[in-house]
């Protein structure tokens, strides 16, 4: 069965944040040395319209959540769309695989509607180049940082 995926509006979002503080949380506590933000960050993003939150559902069960931001580039102004955060609930991570694609093609059709001339995503997790590599997502540039 395909996947539903909804977009909340930025005024939905207090009463859905549970739903999206849950995934925001464990990526947090289990990258925060890695990540730029806390999850209440995610959550006034997403309240004055700087990132939409898109849930996903299969068979009318929420499943889990993609965050996007739209973003232009500094120097050659293309437009592209972010993808900040994806999120499946642990019962469903065993369908990744089966998700996966429909998640990518969700986020194609976000993009060309916002009529971005790319989308990207960075982990730290290597495993997603292998995943992504397969949707014509390919390694960008690496970032090396010394905190100061």
């Amino acid at each position: 069965m395909p996947l539903v995926f909804s977009e909340m509006s930025p005024e939905q979002v207090t009463g859905l944040w549970p739903h999206v503080s849950q995934g925001a949380d464990e990526i947090y506590r289990r990258w925060h040395k890695a990540v730029e933000w806390v999850p209440n960050d995610v959550f006034n993003a997403i309240r004055k319209d700087r990132a939409r939150v898109s849930f996903m559902y299969d068979n009318n069960t929420r499943i889990g959540f993609l965050v996007y931001r739209i973003f232009w580039e500094e120097f050659t102004n293309k437009k592209y769309l972010h993808i900040w955060l994806a999120y499946l609930y642990p019962e469903f991570r065993f369908k990744l695989k089966d998700y996966l694609p429909q998640g990518i093609e969700y986020l194609n059709k976000t993009a060309k509607y916002h009529e971005c001339k790319f989308m990207e995503m960075d982990s730290l997790r290597k495993g997603w180049q292998v995943l992504l590599e397969g949707f014509g997502m390919k390694p960008k540039r690496l970032v090396y940082r010394k905190e100061i």
